[in-house]
Formats: C-alpha cells, structure tokens, sequence
C-alpha cells in the first residue's frame, strides 16, 4: 500500500513506478476519478512493468487524461 509519502516519491520520480504500485494505484484511480495523476502512474508502472494489460488499460484510462502529448512523452520516456 502507498502511502503519501510513496506517491509523493512516484510523481516527482515516475520511473520508479513499478508492478508492486499497480494495484494500489489502480484502486486511487478507480476511487478518485477525476484526479488525474493516479492513473497516469498507473499506466507509467503497467509500460514500466511491460504488463500485458497496458494497452487495454491505456484504453480505459486515457480519457482521464487532459494532455496526452505528456502521458505519450512520460511512458516512452527513457530511465534517467
């Protein structure tokens, strides 16, 4: 389970999102909807993870989503 201090860590470092967040994750972004950064860090951890479900789930979550040119940007982003 995330705490505060964990999504704090994820959004300003997405790349350490990983398959362990995505559960709890996806539950933040089922509970809150209309905040946004739950499901960009889910589906960041789902590309990080190479899950066989991020392009199902790209399809349910992308509408959330305000600005896709940046979730296209985040999730091809290379590791820094």
């Amino acid at each position: 389970m995330l705490n505060l201090q964990d999504i704090a860590e994820r959004i300003d470092q997405p790349h350490f999102t990983g398959s362990s967040d995505l559960e709890t994750l996806n539950e933040l972004a089922e509970k809150y909807p209309y905040s946004q950064i739950f499901s960009i860090l889910y589906l960041k951890g789902l590309g990080n993870s190479s899950d066989i479900r991020f392009d199902e789930e790209l399809q349910n979550h992308s509408y959330r989503i305000g600005d896709r040119t940046q979730l296209y940007q985040l999730i091809n982003a290379a590791e820094n």
